[in-house]
């Protein structure tokens, strides 16, 4: 019986050295797994943060574009403001200097109008002028200036 009992404490010994063993290994390989993850955690830690700096350097650069871009198209409707005021302003004044124009065309014209009619208005008197000097004359000259006069008129 006794060397049963030795054989037991032996068996019991190398189990228990056994357990031991696995839970050794056991718990380095939860190092190792605690290891793995604080590894792969930092990894990713670090990848979010390049992302996230990424992501803010972009948001500047698009936000310098559009700066630029809005800066650009202000300064091109600036111009064309100024540009249609420019051309409004010659517009206006071409207007102007062609109704000028055409007053004193017409203000020529009407002189004009009125020289012939005081012209035409002095023919007729000096035709019924002569008419009524004539009446003494033969009627067929009365009938010539009578004709001369209606042609005239």
């Amino acid at each position: 019986m006794v060397d049963e009992l030795t054989e037991e404490r032996r068996k019991n010994q190398l189990l228990h050295e056994e357990v031991q063993q696995l839970k050794d290994l056991v718990e380095r390989n939860n190092i190792a797994a605690e290891a793995d993850h604080e590894n792969i955690s930092n990894k990713l830690n670090s990848k979010l943060n390049q992302i996230i700096l990424e992501k803010e350097r972009l948001a500047q650069e698009v936000e310098r574009e559009e700066e630029f871009i809005s800066n650009t198209l202000q300064k091109q409707l600036m111009k064309l403001r100024n540009e249609k005021i420019k051309l409004e302003n010659d517009l206006e004044q071409e207007q102007e200097c062609m109704v000028n124009k055409l007053q004193r065309q017409v203000m020529h014209l009407e002189n004009e109008k009125n020289d012939l009619s005081a012209e035409h208005k002095r023919v007729l008197e000096r035709i019924d002028e002569i008419i009524e000097a004539s009446s003494s004359c033969a009627c067929d000259c009365s009938r010539s200036l009578a004709a001369l006069k209606v042609n005239i008129v």
